[in-house]
């Protein structure tokens, strides 16, 4: 008996979990059919009008509200107003800050509270340009450890042992600047083979060791080599990678603060996956050198080439999931890009045609058509606000759709600055996301510099001279290698 009971109350709990999670999706969907987005970004000045899908009514979320904006030509208070479905409302922006507006169905049911937040106008270059990106001006990044084994057969870890640790950059072995991974490589085994101590110099973020390490002898087997064919040569025991990120795409620039946006999202280690640190960072003049185009399940990329020590044109401030952002030391050329140009707030933008700025020869900024498939209206940021394909024909031909190192190509329409483009779906290289351009400029904090008026110095340093040779990288891969 206390089996049935104990079945029917499974059966009961199951059958109730699937009517609470069916009504929160229905409950969901009635949220987003109301009209008016969960985050409304309005630009002071500028009327907006909203066409309402649901008999709702509408307060001011305050007790005591700064009177920022009007509805229907007239502040609410705790009477509110009350509007029909398909009425239209005019939201007007006053003055700069955030209101919350309280949303009733039938002017009973409490729905989610709509957040308006009222910015300056903000105008913006948008780029397109291609840029290399540099994590630090020299010496090589420590990504983590590798087992060095000796002729006796046992694993040693030299670099360990004499306290290295993945993320330190080191900067320098017996005096000599770190310039790249082949030098490294011959400073080791050179002062290996004489059987001296090596002394790094290591930067661990903002502090610089010094550390004493003794290489260890291995033997190495050359590819496609035979078994008996070995070479000896010395080794840290630890993976090492050039500071050097890769090639990405310019989004936009501000004239008067000579603040950046670029990339769309956040640079990662090739190997952890984490947040990279950026700052020493610089981005510099990149050229695309060739184009592998996108296959089925296998996204296509763009080859660059940069020199690390010539054509910086900025800092690197910030590193977010958003973009990385900091400030340009030299306006880039625009090779054919547009002028100043609004920014589009995302109930602004709708479905269909859009072109997107890129290089894919060299390093002259092309319009290249697409189609907007959907617009995300997001109370907080990501970089998949905007659902893209692309149209042009050309375009299509050379990259078979979007490939790395588009990433930051920002997107036009109606004149005006919407997005920029982030990731390429994998299995349809035609399509991808974007990030809105709204979030790019917040996060870059260019609406509230425009409203306190001020102007940002451009940073000592920023063209600071970076050492090394021209690197030629696909974009955004890594060049792990054990040392």
């Amino acid at each position: 008996m206390a089996l049935g009971t104990d079945g029917r109350y499974h059966r009961w709990a199951w059958i109730l979990l699937f009517f609470l999670g069916f009504g929160g999706f229905l409950w969901s969907q009635l949220e987003d059919e109301v009209g008016l987005p969960d985050y409304l970004l309005l630009r002071r000045g500028e009327t907006q009008r909203f066409t309402v899908k649901l008999p709702i009514s509408l307060a001011i979320a305050e007790e005591n509200p700064r009177q920022i904006l009007k509805i229907d030509d007239r502040f609410l208070g705790k009477a509110g107003l009350r509007l029909g479905r398909r009425d239209s409302v005019a939201v007007m922006p006053l003055d700069l800050g955030q209101a919350g507006l309280k949303l009733k169905l039938f002017g009973l049911i409490p729905l989610r509270t709509r957040v308006v937040d009222v910015v300056p106008p903000v105008k913006v270059v948008p780029g397109g340009q291609a840029i290399g990106v540099l994590l630090a001006p020299k010496g090589m990044i420590v990504t983590g450890y590798a087992p060095v084994r000796g002729p006796d057969g046992r694993n040693f870890f030299p670099a360990r042992e004499a306290g290295l640790q993945a993320g330190d950059l080191l900067l320098e072995i017996n005096g000599e600047d770190i310039r790249n991974i082949q030098q490294l490589e011959s400073l080791v085994n050179s002062y290996g083979a004489q059987d001296e101590p090596l002394t790094l110099k290591v930067q661990r973020g903002k502090r610089i060791l010094t550390l004493k390490v003794r290489p260890s002898i291995t033997e190495v087997s050359p590819p496609g080599a035979g078994y008996q064919r070995h070479r000896r040569r010395y080794v840290l025991g630890i993976f090492i990678e050039d500071p050097a990120a890769g090639v990405g795409t310019l989004s936009f620039y501000d004239k008067n603060t000579r603040i950046y946006g670029a990339l769309g999202h956040m640079i990662t280690d090739t190997v952890t996956r984490r947040q990279s640190d950026v700052s020493n960072g610089r981005i510099v003049v990149a050229s695309i050198a060739g184009i592998q185009p996108a296959q089925h399940g296998q996204p296509g990329e763009k080859v660059g080439t940069f020199h690390s020590e010539e054509d910086i044109v900025g800092n690197i401030d910030k590193n977010s999931p958003f973009g990385i952002y900091g400030h340009l030391a030299i306006i880039p050329k625009n090779y054919g890009a547009a002028g100043e140009v609004p920014v589009a707030m995302a109930h602004e933008i709708r479905p269909g045609k859009a072109e997107m700025l890129t290089v894919i020869d060299g390093q002259r900024v092309e319009r290249f058509e697409l189609e907007i498939l959907r617009i995300s209206h997001q109370r907080r940021p990501d970089g998949k606000g905007l659902v893209l394909r692309i149209t042009d024909p050309r375009l299509l031909k050379l990259t078979g759709g979007i490939i790395q190192g588009m990433s930051g190509s920002p997107i036009l329409q109606d004149g005006k600055l919407v997005g920029a483009v982030t990731h390429v779906f994998v299995n349809d290289a035609t399509r991808g996301y974007g990030i809105l351009a709204e979030w790019m400029l917040k996060e870059a904090g260019l609406f509230e510099r425009a409203a306190t008026r001020s102007a940002t110095p451009i940073p000592r340093g920023a063209r600071a001279a970076l050492q090394g040779s021209p690197e030629i990288l696909p974009a955004w891969r890594g060049t792990d290698r054990v040392l």
